[in-house]
């Protein structure tokens, strides 16, 4: 029994459902005046998918493989798109029923796929969530044919190219606040490693996605039993096919029949780097039409077989954090300057050089790196003056060297950076990342409020943005407003559970709560999902020697310098070193920390450490007096230019104490206590300041309150000059 629709819609009588999900439901249906079968998708406008949207797209495009769209309306509640209605299973259902498919069958879906996808991308969109299930086996045509003659002619499945609800329009001047289509980021199963990490898809991630369903195809499954998970995404994440992909003997062999050229096109789609997959789809789809026609390779794939269809990056792209989180692809290389000085570049070009330049913005902790982000963009901007997206990153990096001290001028970057946020909003006020340059500008300048309300304004600009929220989370952190910084992050990290800048923030969040084993976890995700996370690791190695758990701290350490040597690195290995009172290594590790340390950003704590660990070496007084007036000084330095911060007023304090500057140091320790009266770490210094100089009195009762505030006490049983008071104080703390 047929059903009528109501008017306008009165000519199509609805059969049966067909599909149901999130964004609606299609149905078959009967066109009553051109007497045909078609389908209706019903997308509710509380689905949170736009249907005229998706409507528009797909009747855009005029390859074979997309549904054609027959038109569409709005009854005010629902958008209802009647498309063709075709036959056959999904491609999900199809590998269900058969395991894995023929390679020459897997080859040729994949090729029209590929010839499919080329022409929405040479229109200006991408898919973004390309699956089995979104792709359709149709039945072959073989009217008029008896069965043994269908059995004998060659015709081919047609493949068709399933709900475009996701799909979004390739942005070139990586305005991600106006070309992001809604709160669907993907399919974790399918997601490119860019995806897993919370960047927007590109043309590339399509591509990646095709080379997962192609495997899929020939394998029948993605490298692991069972359902799709995050542990199968972070090895995805971690490196190239096939490391992740051949899970025994079997596969192995079935690799080794496999046409020679389909192991490296493999390679190259499933490439981490974005940069070393194919040029296009034009050029997968011609491969795989080469690679039906050969023989069997005969051998393993390997993961080195492929060059990249691009420049060569001079070193692997791998992900960076940043304090409280910027996010993108690292990137070396310089290849990138090919252009006059007065050339102006075309919108590809732009976007090239945009992406460049914020994959050096988010290698931030790296002085270089930022410095070349720095210069790349005045040359952008000189290029291409009214592109708002190149004056908010300029004013990103400058804000960021202001705040390492890696420039030569940090008051100069910082009135930049201030010059170039409000250009970049004059230039278009509804750019996310204009306001995140101005939120942060504002976080520089210590203006907590205003900055928040930049950082509100970015998220409604770009909800999905990891940039904001991890920015917007490090913001709220720091003002002690936990419950809404977790608020934030939560569904955040729901959508980019591997995002590495909002675990980094997670683990903050925990740590700061009191949740140490809550903040191990974060910590230890983030430098699974990026091993060259400085921030991960500096803090989960500080976190560690807070609980005396030194072989940790020093593994974490040890593992992190490997990937890259950071002078905050080397800085706690020289401390855990010095917990294990190996004097010498400790020394020579903050030697290190030294000789990498930024210009312009103070020292003091490093030059205390050496100042420590040259103490209990023999013949290293001297030294060790000057390491300590080194360490005074700074401090001096950052208490004439923040003198209510109790931090940097403690340091003072117990610096000038091992300098042997008793006045200076007694009257620092208590402005100090007076401006954190109950900051345990305040008042532990502050009880030692007053041991080294001579105070015993009020250091015991500074002492006292330490501990009571939840100063560890095995921390303090490591201090010598105040052993003799702890287990007093430890009594009158309880």
């Amino acid at each position: 029994m047929t059903e009528p629709l109501s008017s306008p819609a009165s000519r199509y009588r609805l059969q049966d459902l067909l599909g149901q999900g999130g964004a609606g439901q299609v149905r078959a249906a009967w066109d009553t005046w051109l007497d045909r079968p078609v389908a209706i998708k019903t997308v509710p406008r509380q689905s949170g998918m736009d249907g005229w949207r998706e409507a528009r797209l797909t009747a855009r495009l005029r390859h074979p493989a997309f549904v054609a769209v027959h038109e569409a309306w709005d009854d005010g509640e629902q958008v209802h798109i009647v498309m063709e209605q075709v036959h056959g299973p999904t491609l999900k259902q199809w590998l269900l029923d058969h395991g894995h498919a023929p390679v020459t069958e897997a080859c040729d879906w994949m090729r029209q796929l590929a010839e499919a996808l080329a022409e929405a991308h040479a229109q200006g969109l991408l898919h973004g969530d390309l699956k089995p299930s979104n792709l359709m086996l149709e039945e072959p045509a073989t009217d008029g044919l008896t069965p043994s003659d269908a059995s004998r002619t060659s015709v081919r499945t047609r493949l068709r190219v399933l709900d475009l609800g996701i799909a979004r329009r390739i942005d070139p001047l990586a305005t991600q606040s106006q070309a992001a289509p809604g709160p669907y980021a993907g399919t974790l199963a399918y997601m490119a490693p860019e995806q897993l990490r919370g960047e927007a898809p590109t043309p590339a991630s399509d591509l990646y996605s095709l080379g997962l369903i192609l495997l899929q195809c020939l394998l029948g499954h993605l490298g692991e039993d069972g359902p799709p998970s995050l542990a199968q995404a972070w090895r995805r994440l971690q490196g190239d096919w096939p490391d992740w992909a051949l899970r025994d003997a079997q596969d192995r062999a079935r690799a080794q029949q496999w046409p020679a050229g389909l192991h490296p096109l493999l390679s190259a789609l499933l490439a981490a780097d974005p940069a070393r997959r194919p040029a296009g789809m034009e050029a997968v789809a011609q491969t795989l039409a080469q690679v039906m026609s050969q023989p069997p390779a005969g051998t393993l794939p390997t993961a080195t077989a492929v060059a990249p269809s691009g420049p060569t990056p001079t070193r692997r792209r791998l992900w960076v954090a940043a304090l409280g989180g910027l996010l993108v692809l690292a990137a070396g290389g310089t290849f990138w300057w090919v252009r006059g000085p007065g050339a102006a570049p075309t919108a590809a070009q732009q976007l090239a050089d945009l992406q460049q330049a914020e994959a050096w913005i988010n290698e931030f902790d790296d002085a270089d790196a930022l410095n070349r982000a720095v210069a790349a963009l005045e040359r952008l901007t000189e290029q291409a003056p009214q592109s708002a997206p190149a004056a908010a990153l300029r004013s990103l990096a400058l804000s960021l060297r202001h705040w390492q001290r890696t420039g030569e001028d940090p008051a100069g970057d910082l009135r930049q950076a201030g010059l170039w946020a409000d250009k970049a909003l004059a230039l278009d006020n509804q750019l996310a990342r204009a306001h995140l340059a101005k939120a942060l500008l504002l976080n520089q300048q210590k203006r907590g409020e205003e900055a928040l309300a930049q950082f509100d304004q970015a998220r409604l600009l770009d909800p999905q943005d990891v940039l904001v929220v991890a920015w917007y989370a490090t913001q709220l952190n720091s003002m002690g407003r936990f419950d809404q910084a977790q608020a934030l992050l939560e569904p955040a990290l729901a959508a980019h559970p591997l995002a590495s800048p909002l675990l980094d923030e997670w683990g903050t969040l925990k740590f700061r709560r009191g949740d140490y084993v809550g903040a191990e976890a974060a910590y230890r995700q983030s430098l699974a999902a990026r091993p060259t996370d400085s921030v991960a690791a500096f803090s989960l190695s500080g976190m560690l020697m807070m609980q005396q758990r030194l072989d940790d701290a020093q593994s974490v350490l040890q593992q992190a310098l490997r990937v890259r040597p950071h002078y905050k690195l080397y800085q706690n290995l020289g401390s855990v070193l010095a917990l294990r009172e190996r004097w010498p290594e400790a020394a020579e590790a903050t030697r290190q920390a030294l000789a990498r340390w930024p210009r312009s950003y103070p020292d003091a704590d490093a030059h205390a450490n050496l100042a420590e660990a040259l103490m209990h070496l023999p013949g290293q007084d001297a030294e060790a007096r000057a390491a300590w007036s080194r360490a005074l000084d700074s401090a001096r330095k950052q208490t004439t230019a923040y003198p209510d911060n109790p931090n940097w007023v403690m340091r003072r304090g117990i610096y000038a104490a091992r300098a042997g500057r008793a006045t200076e140091a007694l009257d620092a320790s208590m402005r100090a206590v007076n401006l954190a009266p109950k900051d345990p770490e305040v008042l532990y210094y502050a009880a030692l300041t007053q041991a080294l100089v001579g105070t015993p009195v009020e250091g015991q009762r500074l002492l006292r309150a330490a501990l009571s505030n939840g100063f560890p006490v095995e921390m303090a049983a490591q201090e010598p000059a105040l052993t003799p008071w702890l287990a007093t104080a430890q009594a009158g703390a309880r």
